[in-house]
C-alpha cells in the first residue's frame, strides 16, 4: 500500500514522498514547483506526474509568429522524427512506415521517460495537424498555420491532456497551469529558431543554384 492515511487529513504517499491530499498537493506545488520543472532544460512538465486515462480533459493554447511561408512551417513541423532536433525533452519520434499517420514518441529527462502511441486525426496542407494518443500518454491536440503574409505564419499549438478530477481546478487555477503554457511556449520559439534556419538554407541553395545557371 502506497498511500497512508495520517489523521483525518493528510495522504502520504511513499513512492512521491509527499501528501497527496489536494490541499496538501497545492502547496507543495506552490513550496516547490522543481516537482514539476525538468531544469536542465527549464521546462515544466506537470501532464507527465498527472496524466491518467481516467479522468477530466485539461487544455492549454499559445500561438507563436513564424517568420517562414505558410507551407514551410507546415512541412517541418509535420516532420514528426526530426522533432527532437528542437523540443529536447523529446528522445525520438519514429512513424510507423506501414501508417504513417501513427507514431511512437519516447520522452526522457532527468530519469524520467514516458511513452506513447498517437494518430494523425487529422491533416490539411498547410493549415493543420490534429492529433490523439491511442495508448501511454493520455492527449490530444492540434497546431493550425495561419499565413500571416508572404513570409510570416501564425503557429497556434493546443494541447490537452486528462488529469484527476481534484487535480483540474488546481492545474487550471493555479502558476502550475501556466508554467505548461511557458513550456508549450518555449518548445514554439525553438521551432520557430529551427524553421528559421531552415528556410534561410533553401534560400541559400536557391540562390547558389541560380547563380550557377
Amino acid at each position: 500500500m502506497d498511500t497512508l492515511f495520517i489523521g483525518s487529513d493528510c495522504w502520504w504517499n511513499r513512492k512521491s514522498k509527499f501528501c497527496t491530499h489536494p490541499v496538501c498537493f497545492r502547496r507543495v506545488l506552490a513550496r516547490n514547483s522543481s516537482i514539476l520543472t525538468i531544469n536542465r532544460y527549464r521546462a515544466s512538465v506537470p501532464f507527465l506526474l498527472v496524466a491518467t486515462s481516467s479522468g477530466e480533459w485539461l487544455g492549454h493554447t499559445v500561438q507563436l509568429n513564424v517568420q517562414v511561408p505558410q507551407y514551410l512551417a507546415f512541412d517541418i513541423y509535420s516532420d514528426l522524427e526530426k522533432m527532437p532536433s528542437w523540443s529536447p525533452w523529446l528522445r525520438s519520434v519514429q512513424v510507423d512506415p506501414k501508417q504513417p499517420e501513427i507514431a511512437t514518441w519516447n520522452l526522457s529527462a532527468r530519469g524520467l521517460s514516458v511513452s506513447w502511441r498517437s494518430r494523425n486525426t487529422r491533416v490539411q496542407r498547410p493549415h493543420i495537424i490534429a492529433w490523439e494518443s491511442l495508448e501511454g500518454l493520455p492527449n490530444r491536440g492540434s497546431v493550425q498555420f495561419q499565413k500571416k503574409g508572404d513570409e510570416c505564419t501564425q503557429v497556434e499549438l493546443t494541447v490537452e491532456y486528462k488529469v484527476p478530477r481534484f487535480l483540474k481546478v488546481i492545474l487550471s487555477n493555479s502558476f502550475v497551469g501556466k508554467f505548461v503554457e511557458r513550456t508549450l511556449l518555449e518548445d514554439l520559439k525553438r521551432f520557430r529558431l529551427y524553421a528559421l534556419q531552415e528556410y534561410a538554407a533553401q534560400k541559400r541553395t536557391v540562390k547558389n543554384e541560380a547563380t550557377n545557371e
